[in-house]
């Protein structure tokens, strides 16, 4: 059975005590093993837990070794693995690129066997053409010799937790919880106000006729009792009718 093809990536996290140090060793495990760093980030400020993150590319042959001994670097926290059999694609594009070679090859003997310039024009178009497709081709092979020869692995080191970080009784959590609600709650009641000032003046300018009308109708009712208190004066004060006198 012939070898297979693969691409091989991993991805892990690691605790560390020093994150710095870690991301020493890590280096040196990988450059001894014939691999190299492909890109790396270290975050250690704004009062988060020191962290680093690598991108390492380790030839197949030593990837197995060097991916346990990133993972013995401190408190293994992940790992997730994942191989890809790219055996045919591989052979396919070898394939295509002797076939688009040996093409060329045989444009360019008819490039020299052309005898008039509209011969010579369209070969070479079709030249042009060919080229371009095996240049593609060709950077595909190089793209997947690349993937295969070195194993990727994406290391994450994260600094321990602090004993000042950690809130068992969550006093901490619940004030912080609170003072976020009042603010919103201030928040939502200015918002409100803000929306009902424009229409203060309109509400106020619709409730002086309404004081007005009230007013009007209070004034009658006070007036008519002077005018009652007059007649039955009147009333009183006026003389009795004369008796009769009996024959």
């Amino acid at each position: 059975m012939s070898e297979r093809t693969v691409i091989s990536t991993a991805s892990l996290s690691v605790e560390v005590s020093d994150v710095e140090d870690a991301s020493e060793r890590a280096v040196e495990r990988v450059v001894a093993a014939g691999g190299h760093v492909a890109a790396e980030t270290a975050y250690s400020d704004g009062g988060e837990l020191p962290s680093a993150s690598l991108t390492l590319k380790v030839p197949q042959d030593g990837y197995e070794e060097a991916l346990e001994e990133l993972a013995e670097l401190g408190d293994l926290r992940s790992l997730e693995r994942q191989v890809e059999d790219v055996t045919e694609e591989v052979a396919d594009v070898d394939s295509r690129v002797e076939s688009a070679e040996a093409s060329l090859a045989r444009l360019r003997d008819l490039l020299e066997e052309a005898g008039t310039v509209e011969e010579v024009l369209a070969v070479e178009a079709e030249i042009g053409t060919r080229q371009g497709e095996l240049e593609a081709l060709q950077a595909r092979q190089e793209a997947l010799a690349g993937q295969t020869a070195y194993g990727t692995i994406e290391l994450s080191l994260v600094g321990p937790a602090s004993a000042t970080d950690v809130d068992p009784s969550g006093f901490g959590d619940g004030f912080a919880a609170g003072v976020q609600a009042l603010q919103t709650l201030l928040r939502g009641i200015a918002v409100l106000v803000g929306w009902l000032l424009p229409f203060l003046p309109l509400v106020a300018l619709g409730g002086v006729p309404v004081w007005l009308l009230l007013r009007r109708g209070r004034r009658p009712a006070r007036d008519a009792a002077p005018g009652h208190a007059d007649v039955a004066a009147d009333d009183e004060a006026a003389p009795a009718p004369p008796e009769r006198e009996e024959g």
